[in-house]
C-alpha cells in the first residue's frame, strides 16, 4: 500500500525538548518515530524524530520544530537541526 509521503524530516532535539515536541506534532497529526541518540561536542543526549510527509506540510513541521526550542541557541550546542530529505516512495505494510 503506497501511502502520501514525499519528504522525510530527520530532526535532533536536545533532549528536553522531545516530549513536548512529539506531543505538540501529534496534536496536529504528524506522527513520529523517535530514536534517542548522543552527540555533539559534549556527547550531550538528544533525540532524532523522523517524520514523513508531504511537500506542502514541510514549513507547518518546521514551525513546530522551531516553537519546541526553549531557549536560543548560545553556543554550538542545543536547539534543533532538521534535515528535510526527499522521499522516492513509501510503503506501508
Amino acid at each position: 500500500m503506497n501511502i502520501l509521503c514525499d519528504k522525510m524530516i530527520m530532526a535532533v532535539l536536545s533532549g528536553g525538548n522531545a516530549t513536548e515536541t512529539v506531543r505538540d506534532l501529534t496534536t496536529r497529526g504528524f506522527y513520529t518515530t523517535m530514536l534517542s541518540s548522543t552527540g555533539g561536542f559534549l556527547k550531550k543526549k538528544s533525540v532524532t524524530l523522523l517524520i514523513g510527509v508531504e511537500r506542502a506540510q514541510v514549513d507547518t513541521v518546521l514551525e513546530i520544530l522551531g516553537v519546541a526550542v526553549k531557549t536560543p541557541v548560545k553556543v554550538e550546542t542545543g536547539g534543533t537541526v532538521a534535515f528535510v530529505m526527499d522521499v522516492l516512495s513509501c510503503v506501508k505494510f
